[in-house]
Protein backbone atom coordinates (compact mmCIF):
# COMPACT_ATOMS: atom_id res chain seq x y z
CA UNK A 1 0.00 0.00 0.00
CA UNK A 2 2.99 2.38 0.97
CA UNK A 3 4.35 1.68 -2.47
CA UNK A 4 1.26 2.87 -4.34
CA UNK A 5 1.11 6.20 -2.32
CA UNK A 6 4.55 6.12 -3.08
CA UNK A 7 3.87 6.46 -6.65
CA UNK A 8 1.17 8.51 -6.86
CA UNK A 9 3.27 11.56 -5.23
CA UNK A 10 6.21 11.10 -7.14
CA UNK A 11 4.09 11.29 -10.40
CA UNK A 12 2.37 14.46 -8.69
CA UNK A 13 5.68 15.70 -7.95
CA UNK A 14 7.24 14.65 -11.28
CA UNK A 15 4.50 16.44 -12.99
CA UNK A 16 5.23 20.13 -10.98
CA UNK A 17 8.79 19.64 -11.27
CA UNK A 18 9.77 18.72 -14.31
CA UNK A 19 7.03 20.98 -15.38
CA UNK A 20 8.94 23.96 -13.55
CA UNK A 21 11.98 23.01 -15.13
CA UNK A 22 10.63 22.49 -19.18
CA UNK A 23 9.12 26.02 -18.66
CA UNK A 24 12.91 27.29 -17.56
CA UNK A 25 14.16 25.49 -20.26
CA UNK A 26 12.02 26.47 -22.73
CA UNK A 27 12.16 30.56 -21.21
CA UNK A 28 15.90 30.45 -21.29
CA UNK A 29 16.28 29.04 -24.88
CA UNK A 30 13.69 31.34 -26.18
CA UNK A 31 16.10 34.59 -24.73
CA UNK A 32 19.29 32.87 -25.81
CA UNK A 33 19.94 29.66 -28.06
CA UNK A 34 22.88 27.95 -27.73
CA UNK A 35 24.22 25.05 -29.93
CA UNK A 36 24.94 23.25 -26.59
CA UNK A 37 21.13 22.54 -25.81
CA UNK A 38 20.18 19.37 -24.69
CA UNK A 39 16.81 18.52 -25.65
CA UNK A 40 13.97 19.23 -23.22
CA UNK A 41 12.86 16.07 -21.46
CA UNK A 42 9.08 14.51 -22.07
CA UNK A 43 6.93 15.98 -19.14
CA UNK A 44 4.98 12.22 -18.35
CA UNK A 45 7.48 10.10 -19.07
CA UNK A 46 9.87 12.07 -16.70
CA UNK A 47 6.71 11.98 -14.03
CA UNK A 48 6.00 8.69 -15.04
CA UNK A 49 9.96 7.85 -13.96
CA UNK A 50 9.52 9.26 -10.76
CA UNK A 51 6.45 7.46 -9.51
CA UNK A 52 7.61 4.18 -10.38
CA UNK A 53 10.91 4.82 -8.93
CA UNK A 54 9.60 6.28 -5.72
CA UNK A 55 7.07 3.21 -5.33
CA UNK A 56 10.04 0.47 -6.05
CA UNK A 57 13.21 1.87 -4.81
CA UNK A 58 12.59 4.60 -2.66
CA UNK A 59 9.75 2.41 -0.48
CA UNK A 60 11.78 -0.91 -0.36
CA UNK A 61 15.04 1.43 0.92
CA UNK A 62 12.50 3.23 3.17
CA UNK A 63 11.88 -0.62 4.60
CA UNK A 64 15.46 -1.06 4.50
CA UNK A 65 16.18 2.37 6.53
CA UNK A 66 13.08 1.67 9.28
CA UNK A 67 13.87 -2.11 10.20
CA UNK A 68 17.59 -1.39 10.99
CA UNK A 69 16.45 2.02 12.95
CA UNK A 70 14.40 -0.22 14.97
CA UNK A 71 16.84 -2.83 15.64
CA UNK A 72 19.40 -0.37 16.66
CA UNK A 73 16.56 1.57 18.88
CA UNK A 74 16.24 -1.42 20.92
CA UNK A 75 19.58 -2.26 21.17
CA UNK A 76 21.17 -2.07 24.95
CA UNK A 77 23.57 0.53 23.67
CA UNK A 78 21.01 2.60 22.19
CA UNK A 79 19.36 2.96 25.32
CA UNK A 80 22.43 3.66 27.34
CA UNK A 81 23.73 6.43 25.09
CA UNK A 82 20.95 7.33 22.82
CA UNK A 83 23.17 9.91 21.02
CA UNK A 84 24.31 6.47 19.29
CA UNK A 85 20.75 6.21 17.94
CA UNK A 86 20.44 9.60 16.69
CA UNK A 87 24.09 9.94 14.63
CA UNK A 88 22.97 5.93 13.40
CA UNK A 89 20.21 7.40 12.13
CA UNK A 90 21.44 11.04 10.59
CA UNK A 91 24.21 8.75 8.82
CA UNK A 92 22.08 6.31 7.37
CA UNK A 93 19.37 8.45 6.05
CA UNK A 94 22.23 10.96 4.58
CA UNK A 95 23.62 8.17 2.69
CA UNK A 96 19.94 6.26 1.79
CA UNK A 97 19.63 9.73 0.22
CA UNK A 98 22.63 9.73 -1.40
CA UNK A 99 22.38 6.29 -2.29
CA UNK A 100 18.80 7.11 -3.62
CA UNK A 101 20.09 10.53 -6.11
CA UNK A 102 23.15 8.41 -8.01
CA UNK A 103 20.30 5.21 -8.54
CA UNK A 104 17.76 7.83 -9.96
CA UNK A 105 20.29 9.32 -11.94
CA UNK A 106 21.24 5.95 -13.53
CA UNK A 107 17.06 5.30 -14.26
CA UNK A 108 16.73 8.36 -15.86
CA UNK A 109 19.70 7.70 -18.26
CA UNK A 110 18.46 4.10 -18.82
CA UNK A 111 15.01 5.28 -19.57
CA UNK A 112 16.29 8.31 -21.89
CA UNK A 113 14.92 11.02 -20.05
CA UNK A 114 18.67 12.38 -19.42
Amino acid sequence: MQGVLYAVVGFACGIISQGIANAIMTAKRSIKKSEDDIPVPPLVKSAALWGVFLAVSSNTRYQIINGLERLVETSPVAKQVPPVTMAFTVGVRFAKNVYGGMQFVDWARWSGCQ
